[in-house]
């Protein structure tokens, strides 16, 4: 569908930088006539007028980056409801649950040796 309106578009985004260009060196053209006692003198970069036309398709880029993150928030909101919907036990928490215990076991089994290696090094090991 942009496709085919693309030189309407170009043509809308060269307006747009003009417009924001020339503002942007009218500015700085009365900002270069002002006295250095000044208050209202600011001290902005020559190369700043060239940036200008870069803005349009920065504010384009940050609305369609604002609205692909809300249709996904959007889409995985929906996702996150129907499963919970879908799944009504908490099929996470029990895999969890086994999880941690035999991660827990293991490691009270290897603690375990290691307190009885430190603490009997010359009795035989007893079975565990």
């Amino acid at each position: 569908m942009l496709g085919l309106y693309l030189s309407e578009c170009i043509s809308g985004y060269l307006l747009i930088s003009l417009i924001l260009g020339g503002c942007a060196g009218y500015v700085y053209y009365t900002n270069l006539k002002r006295t250095a006692d000044d208050p209202l003198k600011r001290n902005y970069h020559p190369y700043a007028i060239w940036l200008t036309p870069i803005w349009p398709l920065l504010v384009l880029g940050w609305l369609i980056f604002f609205v692909a993150c809300a249709v996904l928030f959007g889409v995985l909101l929906l996702i996150t409801t129907l499963l919970l919907i879908g799944f009504r036990k908490p099929f996470l928490i029990e895999w969890a649950k086994k999880l941690i215990t035999k991660i827990g076991h293991r490691i009270l089994k290897i603690n375990s040796f290691l307190i009885r290696l430190i603490t009997f090094p010359f009795r035989r090991l007893p079975a565990t």
